[in-house]
């Protein structure tokens, strides 16, 4: 699938292609699986309010926000739940689509049974993972606000504190995305391939990221454009859609058929990106090995004894 040697932009790029091309039903079709899983419950959700008639309708007659009071609420509540059970599947998606990969390097093909069966028993600590990386990434960037605010508050000066607020704003920006690519990058297939804690797998990414920052910041902003505009062409029609249905519909079913409409985008947004993302992320964690410990020189060799 890759060569046995460092690889390149179109190796990272092309392998993550070509592992979906040969494992279709490990990728897709297992990403297809976890996503409905996941925003099963959402979708339950938004046909129950609507049944209840809690949510507001579309009316451009009317004058009032169709997203104040209760209607709102439950808008806002249901978008916060398909928000969340979003980002979980998209962990466990990571997680199968790394053991995937890990298999194609090495010229096997796995079927979707056995990438399950392999990847069950990591996928709690792939979520503590997740949740871990998130909240640092909370305490960063909530810092600057409250500091901010403390400013403002001790001097009275609203524009010290705006200031001081963007500047150590922008520094917690940088310091959160050097963090992510040092550690967290390659923590997840550390944590899948090598069966390592999260903890360990903090430190092993570490390791192997050390003096290739910018490496591989570069190709995950990349991947992750790829991916991005890939997304808005499978989400924008549903989008569009959603929206229709909430001015159609009725008043009761507007705002939970957009959000219907939405969630149906999630699912085959992760279906259709989530594998493309999660396979370029297990293939820069391969090339470092390749880099840093040799492990192109010893699969080359095992495949020569054959």
């Amino acid at each position: 699938m890759v060569p046995l040697r460092p690889l390149t932009l179109g190796d990272l790029l092309g392998g993550a292609v070509q592992t979906i091309q040969r494992n279709p039903r490990a990728t897709i079709g297992l990403a297809l699986l976890v996503s409905a899983l996941f925003m099963l419950l959402p979708a339950v959700a938004s046909v129950a309010v609507g049944l209840a008639g809690t949510s507001p309708g579309f009316d451009v007659a009317a004058s009032e926000d169709p997203f104040a009071g209760a209607g709102g609420a439950s808008y806002y509540g249901l978008l916060g739940v398909s928000t969340v059970f979003s980002a979980l599947a998209t962990v466990v998606i990571a997680g199968l689509i790394v053991r995937v990969v890990g298999a194609a390097v090495v010229g096997r093909p796995m079927r979707a049974g056995e990438a399950w069966r392999r990847t069950r028993g990591r996928l709690l600590a792939l979520v503590g993972l997740s949740l871990l990386g998130g909240l640092v990434s909370v305490v960063l960037l909530a810092v600057p606000l409250a500091l901010g605010v403390l400013a403002w508050a001790v001097t009275d000066s609203v524009a010290l504190g705006v200031v001081l607020g963007i500047l150590l704003g922008l520094a917690a920006v940088v310091a959160t995305v050097w963090l992510w690519t040092r550690f967290l990058l390659l923590a997840a297939p550390a944590l899948v391939l090598e069966e390592l804690g999260v903890v360990a797998s903090l430190r092993r990414a570490g390791a192997l990221s050390r003096g290739q920052f910018w490496r591989l910041f570069g190709i995950a902003l990349l991947a992750s454009l790829v991916a991005g505009v890939a997304s808005q062409v499978v989400a924008v029609p549903f989008g569009v859609l959603g929206a229709v249905l909430a001015f159609v519909l009725p008043p009761a079913w507007g705002l939970p058929g957009l959000l219907l409409a939405s969630n149906v985008g999630s699912v085959l947004t992760g279906a259709l990106v989530g594998p493309f993302t999660a396979g370029v992320t297990g293939l820069q964690y391969v090339d470092q090995r390749f880099r840093k410990e040799g492990l192109d020189i010893t699969l080359l060799d095992e495949t020569l004894r054959r």
